[in-house]
């Protein structure tokens, strides 16, 4: 089963981080097999990061929450949280199959765990397309019914 695994760093926590990183990827070695992906999560101007994102393939539940909870930054107290979901990997690849970056492409994940909120949207109104009205097709003809 494929789980997807978030520590998102608690703040301040970033030179902790640092300080632990040979015994994370130690830790990550022995899961080397079962990962699909990997990676930190990073500010916007890419200087620190702000948590840690694992794909990856184990059997169960108990192995997902042993991989997530027995990892070092979270020993240690780097991470103030962790989401851990079941995950479903619908393409065929993992991220060693890419071998180079999309030029000028910037990828975003977005995850949010607050109370929804409005939020302006980056793109000129141009761009915006006008909420559709629901149509609602007429009522399609019956057929006539035989009598036998």
């Amino acid at each position: 089963m494929q789980y997807f695994v978030y520590g998102r760093d608690r703040p301040g926590g970033f030179g902790l981080k640092v300080n632990l990183t040979e015994e994370h990827w130690a830790f990550m070695d022995g899961y080397a097999d079962a990962l699909i992906a990997r990676g930190p999560t990073l500010t916007e101007d890419g200087e620190e990061t702000t948590g840690s994102l694992h794909i990856v393939d184990l059997p169960d539940v108990a192995a997902a929450r042993s991989f997530a909870y027995d990892e070092p930054y979270y020993r240690a107290g780097v991470f103030g949280e962790i989401l851990l979901c079941r995950f479903d990997k619908r393409v065929g690849t993992t991220m060693w199959d890419f071998t180079s970056a999309v030029e000028g492409s910037r990828r975003y994940l977005v995850l949010t765990q607050d109370e929804p909120r409005p939020v302006e949207s980056p793109y000129p109104d141009h761009v915006r397309r006008p909420a559709r009205p629901h149509r609602r097709h007429p009522p399609r003809p019956r057929s006539p019914r035989r009598s036998t």
